[in-house]
């Protein structure tokens, strides 16, 4: 075949015989995946950095010699943590084996110690952050460490990058690369002042002419409308992604009801628990936190308050597990929240329902066994669950 791909799956084409063969606790036993060994080539471990994310964590990164994985030139390889290094025992210059795992992400298989010739040298994880010097620190029970400092450079920077993204303001055309060069300006410091820009300002910004610069003015303009599950998501609360923040918008009026929640109120909101509840109550009492959601409202932004919803889902948690019929899990959640549901990922005690497709995983069993309604898509027209099917 002229195209890359990455296996087959063998499947019992008959109807009948699929309901005869039933489920595994995994998966179906009418078919089965074979995929191919992942692509194993060998290349050079060069350094090891340590590379900071938006909530601080610290995570060494290999800088490999590049070379072709699968068709795709790879130069960099996270080694997720100071474990991941001493089980693989890599020194920096070792030979490795690196494959792209599922065929996506680069990893480190192997190190080749017979390949050593005496140059190599250890690689020590940092005590300090290597952006802004801070102590690292390292939480009870966690591999991880982190940068406690709210303001490191590269922390601010992945946040930043972060909230002008397309899940919270969804500032088109705003790069990582526009917000350095706005950085080294001296023109932005947190994500308030990027509301305060001028077309002057961006205007002076090496490639930026008028048109381009009027482009980008009025795409800020517009993110300072936003919704509510936007602006929660955007503030960059640990444990806080786009369904918890959807969450946390449906559950308080405006964002002083939010401000003012308790810890205990927290845990009550379904699929929040114990650490997520704990994270974003140390978040919104913590006075850096409420002075940078006060600079977000002086400079004007909007937040668009969902009415109640009425719909036929309206506060039901929903779980979605297999593959239905002529429609993608992206349109299914679309119509759940359009319908004023929440969906979910696990299932618990306080899911309301589980949608059921072809060739459902565990989560059936576990629904079933927590006598959990389960909706098939032969049920969908009976509940008035009307979707547009997708067209192949």
């Amino acid at each position: 075949i002229d195209f890359n791909y990455d296996g087959i799956v063998i499947k019992v084409n008959q109807k009948s015989i699929q309901q005869e063969l039933g489920f595994t606790g995994k998966g179906p036993r009418y078919m089965i995946a074979y995929k191919f060994p992942a692509q194993e080539v060998t290349t050079q471990v060069i350094d090891i950095i340590s590379q900071v994310g938006r909530t601080g964590k610290v995570t060494p990164v290999a800088i490999l010699k590049p070379v072709n994985v699968y068709g795709v030139i790879v130069s960099r390889a996270t080694l997720h943590n100071q474990d991941e290094i001493q089980r693989l025992q890599l020194k920096i210059g070792d030979t490795v084996i690196i494959r792209r795992a599922g065929d996506v992400i680069p990893e480190i298989v192997q190190v080749l110690p017979n390949l050593r010739t005496g140059i190599e040298s250890e690689y020590h994880y940092p005590t300090h952050c290597p952006q802004c010097h801070t102590s690292l620190k390292q939480e009870i029970g966690q591999i991880q460490y982190y940068c406690p400092n709210i303001h490191c450079p590269a922390r601010n920077l992945e946040y930043l990058t972060y909230a002008v993204s397309g899940d919270c303001f969804n500032i088109v055309g705003m790069s990582k690369k526009i917000i350095i060069a706005l950085q080294d300006a001296g023109y932005i410091q947190n994500i308030a002042d990027i509301f305060k820009l001028s077309i002057d300002e961006i205007k002076l910004l090496p490639g930026f002419q008028d048109k381009s610069a009027h482009k980008l003015y009025t795409s800020i303009q517009k993110a300072k409308h936003i919704s509510f599950r936007q602006f929660i998501q955007a503030l960059g609360i640990p444990m806080v992604g786009k369904q918890t923040a959807l969450q946390l918008s449906r559950s308080f009026d405006s964002l002083d009801d939010f401000l003012k929640v308790s810890q205990e109120q927290l845990y009550n909101i379904p699929d929040i628990g114990d650490k997520g509840s704990l994270a974003i109550f140390e978040y919104i009492t913590d006075k850096t936190n409420i002075a940078h959601i006060q600079q977000l409202r002086e400079v004007g932004i909007d937040i668009q308050y969902e009415t109640r919803n009425t719909g036929i889902l309206s506060d039901k948690t929903i779980v979605i597990t297999g593959t239905f019929e002529g429609l993608d899990r992206k349109s299914l959640q679309a119509y759940i929240e359009h319908q004023g549901g929440v969906v979910s990922s696990q299932i618990s005690s306080s899911t309301d329902m589980l949608w059921v497709g072809e060739n459902p995983g565990s989560k059936l069993q576990k629904a079933q066994a927590l006598n959990i309604p389960i909706i098939r898509q032969s049920d969908f027209e009976n509940m008035g669950i009307m979707l547009n099917r997708s067209k192949h």
